[in-house]
Parts: structure tokens; sequence; C-alpha cells
């Protein structure tokens, strides 16, 4: 089993997954209704000619950005705290287990991680590409710029492998299997799942994260499991047919140029304000 594991999904992960859940995706938009009707159709083909950007750079560089992270590791013989992997060689059970419990850290990382990102205005500056979407729809997971993606999993190897001996490989896998999670999660689609808000995320619950009104900003930070907003009190349970309007306020980006230049653009910005701030 181990074995199947690491030929089916290390060695064609990430680009297998994330083009059968794009598909998944897809498929769930034709199939189920509609949680509102899209202001125009250029976002979800906007989005699409950027994820393909997206998809090309990710794919063109990943693995040897993880091999440049993993050089670091070794060249500094960094250590582990904890050899969770340990625990799962040689034993299916145990193999099970520390899967879920590194799925479930993991993400644990990416909830604090994602919270960072909308209060630290730097980060804000990257990110709110991704939530300017008045329109989401499958393809909007990738609307964002690619260095988020890399900050995010070179962060996610080192927290992993330095704290419980999780290798790099087991974390592309899993971030490629939560990354495929938030593609169906971001389709526009009607999808009430009761009382499964409380333990983990759906297309619901990360439209009310998405969502312009003032009482659904900074919640539901959770990507897979949404445990973390229930213990850190950033959960919204959404009403049966609670589908908000998304989008961020006075930020309207439509074109591929404008997905790049807007963070240069807010950078340059602050850092100006903050060199006039100490004159």
């Amino acid at each position: 089993m181990l074995e199947f594991i690491h030929i089916n999904l290390i060695d064609r992960s990430p680009i297998v997954l994330w083009v059968s859940f794009f598909a998944i995706g897809l498929l769930l938009e034709r199939l189920l209704p509609r949680a509102v009707k899209n202001k125009n159709s250029d976002s979800s083909y906007i989005n699409f000619k950027h994820s393909l950007i997206y998809l090309v750079i990710i794919f063109g560089i990943n693995f040897q950005f993880i091999a440049f992270i993993n050089r670091v590791i070794n060249s500094y013989h960094l250590g582990s705290l904890f050899k969770l992997e340990t625990y799962a060689s040689g034993s299916e059970i145990g193999f099970i287990f520390v899967t879920i419990l590194g799925a479930l850290l993991l993400d644990l990382f990416l909830y604090w991680w994602h919270r960072a990102e909308h209060k630290i205005p730097f980060l804000w500056d990257i990110h709110a590409i991704h939530h300017s979407d008045e329109n989401l729809n499958a393809f909007s997971s990738t609307r964002e710029i690619w260095i988020e993606n890399f900050i995010r999993l070179g962060l996610s190897i080192f927290l992993m492998k330095l704290l419980l001996g999780v290798s790099s490989d087991s974390v592309v896998v899993a971030s490629s299997l939560f990354a495929g999670i938030n593609f169906i999660n971001h389709c526009n689609i009607k999808f009430n799942a009761g009382f499964l808000y409380r333990v983990i995320a759906t297309p619901q619950f990360e439209r009310i994260h998405h969502s312009i009104d003032d009482r659904h900003q900074n919640k539901n930070f959770s990507g897979v499991f949404s445990i973390w907003d229930s213990v850190f009190g950033t959960l919204y349970f959404p009403e049966k047919d609670e589908y908000p309007p998304t989008g961020v306020k006075e930020l309207q980006v439509e074109t591929i140029a404008g997905f790049y230049l807007y963070p240069i653009r807010q950078w340059r910005r602050r850092l100006i304000s903050m060199s006039n701030a100490t004159l």
C-alpha cells in the first residue's frame, strides 16, 4: 500500500490531482444549481486564462523549488522535534493515523497562515487579488499570484519537516489534495451540508469567507477542516440559503496584468508612506 501511495500520488502529484479536481469542479457547476447568477461571463474566462499561466509557472518550477528547500534543510542539518513518519513505516494503521494527524496539523498551520494574510498589510496586498473575484467559479481557487503559493508551500515544508519530521513529498501530496478540495469549494454551486459545516469546509462555507458583507468579514478561514474556525472563534454558520455577493470593496481587477501590478503598486505606496512617516 505504501508503495502504491508513493508511485500514484507523489510521483504524479500535483498535476494529476489538480487536473482531476478541476474537472470535478467544472462537472459540479454543470450538474448542481448555481449559488448565484454571475454578473458577467468575463470573470470565468479571465480566471481560466490566469489559471493556465499560474499552473504553467507552478508546474514549471515546482520541483526545482522543492529541491531547493530540501537542500537548505539538509545543508544546515536541521533536525526534527518529532519523527512522525517513523510511526507510519511498515504499518497500514500507523500510516493512516499519521496521515490524518499530519493533515490536521498542516491544515492548522494553513489556517493561521490564512489569518496572517488577512491581518498583515503586505501579505493582504497579494491575497486581495484572490478575494477580488465577484463571481466565484471553478477557476477562482487559482486566482492568486504564484508567489503566494510558493511562500505557503515553502513554509509548510519547513514547518512540517522541522516540527514533525514529515518529508517534503508528503507535504506536496497533502497540499495538492488540499488545493483540489479548494477548487471544489470555490465553485458556484448551491449545496447545503448541514452540521458538516462544523467539521469540513464546503462551497457555501468558502463563499461566506469571500463575502463583502461586514458581518462575514474575518470568518471561515479554514481550508479543509472547519474545526479550526470552531476552536478559534472565527466560524460563521450560514443559513440554509445564505449565498452572499463576493469580492473586495473598491477593488476590481479583471486583467492578467492587473493581477501582478496591483500588489507592486500597493507595496510601493506603503513603502513611500513608511518612508515619509520616518522623516
